[in-house]
């Protein structure tokens, strides 16, 4: 039979007991490290949480854009979206070019216009020519090339003048009746183009016929055996002779771009007097400057600077 130490028992068992409180009591108590403070260890805590707050705040704004950057943003997508509009629109081709009534009419029509567009700069350099005979500067220099002419008086050269402006006269009314004998024949359409022509040649009708009015009621001059005969062909020639120089004169010098006009209206007043005159010695002689002309207006041509020359069919004769 064995025999237990009742009174032993009990004491080992409160000094367990105790025991067990005290590791209770060391467990619910704070670790307190050697190296540390309670208040260090918080602070330093509150740091660690500070710092990740300003890393996630630092995310956050790389996340979300700025308000200046965002308004750049939309401005540059603005921009790239106004230039592909405009990509668009030069990638568009242009719209076609309004085309003149003339471009669909018949041929027939187109070189009736042409002929009246040709009479009526016929008709503003034989003006220019009679206006220069009462222009003091042309006088004079008109003098000193003919030294040895007997002087022109005052009505000579209202003589020239009114030579010119019936000359004139007679060219427009011979093309005002070719035109009218066109469209009653439906070979010259009411076009635009084609009434503008007729206008200017109507304006200028009147005015050569007032002019010749004028000049008419201060005399004509009687026969005079030293004076050459009056004549607008002859005037229409040596003016057509003095602008041929003057464009060779411009043509040596390096100027050829002042030479096509000259040489246009000299070329013109060539091409008409040929269909006018009767004498074969003189057609000859027009024709030979003619084509002279029309050489160096070939040329002139070739360079860009004359467009297009005049041919036999824009001639309007009688």
């Amino acid at each position: 039979m064995k025999v237990v130490n009742v009174g032993r028992m009990s004491e080992s068992e409160d000094e367990e007991e105790e025991e067990e409180e005290e590791d209770d009591e060391y467990i619910r108590d704070q670790v307190q490290l050697p190296f540390t403070t309670t208040e260090e260890f918080m602070d330093e805590s509150t740091m660690i949480d500070d710092d990740d707050e300003e890393e996630d705040n630092k995310m956050a704004n790389k996340i979300k854009p700025s308000t200046s950057s965002s308004f750049n943003l939309n401005k540059t997508i603005t921009k790239n979206h106004q230039e592909e509009e405009e990509e668009d629109d030069t990638l568009e081709p242009p719209p076609p070019p309004e085309l003149e009534q003339e471009t669909i009419l018949d041929e027939c029509h187109n070189q009736t216009l042409a002929k009246l567009r040709f009479v009526l700069e016929l008709i503003e350099t034989i003006c220019s020519v009679a206006e220069n005979k009462s222009n003091p500067i042309a006088i004079a220099m008109e003098s000193s090339k003919h030294r040895s002419r007997q002087p022109s008086s005052d009505a000579y050269r209202r003589a020239e003048q009114l030579v010119l402006y019936i000359r004139a006269l007679h060219i427009l009314s011979s093309a005002l009746v070719f035109s009218q004998k066109q469209i009653n024949a439906e070979k010259l359409h009411p076009s635009p183009a084609v009434q503008n022509v007729l206008n200017q040649l109507n304006e200028k009708y009147h005015h050569c016929l007032t002019r010749s009015q004028m000049l008419a009621s201060h005399g004509i001059p009687g026969q005079d055996p030293q004076m050459m005969v009056v004549s607008a062909e002859r005037l229409m020639y040596q003016h057509a002779i003095e602008l041929c120089q003057s464009a060779a004169l411009d043509e040596l010098f390096g100027k050829p771009q002042l030479c096509p006009k000259r040489y246009q209206m000299a070329y013109m007043m060539l091409h008409t007097l040929l269909y006018t005159v009767q004498d074969e010695q003189d057609k000859a002689i027009l024709q030979k400057y003619k084509n002279a002309v029309e050489k160096r207006l070939r040329i002139l041509e070739k360079q860009g600077l004359v467009t297009s020359v005049i041919n036999d069919k824009t001639i309007l004769r009688d």
